[in-house]
């Protein structure tokens, strides 16, 4: 059960054989310093473990919500099963795989507040083992 009464902003997570990552997914969506948030995880029917995962952190955290989807829908159908239980002013759509900086859903809050904004595009920013391959990439 969530106990936030303001929530600012509902994370959507569509989560299907997400392997190593999605630790590091869910703690940098935790760690944020935007605290008034909702962290829907949409279980997608994993086989890897994922669920397991998702449960361990919903027993930990009160913000995170679990869905279990019947079948696999898919990411688009996950998203949106997610955003019909949304409570938040804005939605974010997080990768199972995405790691986000702890300022993020913050400053794009205040960007969207501030402009009166539908909607705030985040611009990702890729990361691999081999720092010589970081690059930006704008759409």
């Amino acid at each position: 059960m969530n106990n936030i009464n303001n929530i600012k902003v509902s994370v959507i997570v569509p989560i299907y054989n997400a392997g190593g990552r999605l630790r590091q997914c869910l703690d940098s969506i935790l760690s944020q310093t935007l605290k008034e948030i909702e962290v829907i995880c949409v279980l997608d029917c994993p086989t890897d473990g994922s669920d397991k995962v998702v449960e361990e952190y919903a027993n930990k955290y009160s913000r995170i919500i679990v869905i279990k989807n019947q079948t696999n829908l898919h990411i688009g159908e996950s998203r949106n099963v997610g955003i019909s239980r949304a409570k938040g002013e804005y939605l974010i759509f997080s990768d199972h795989d995405d790691i986000s900086l702890p300022a993020m859903y913050e400053d794009m809050y205040n960007v969207g507040i501030l402009n009166n904004a539908d909607m705030i595009l985040g611009v990702p920013e890729y990361t691999y083992p081999n720092p010589a391959d970081n690059e930006t990439y704008f759409f």
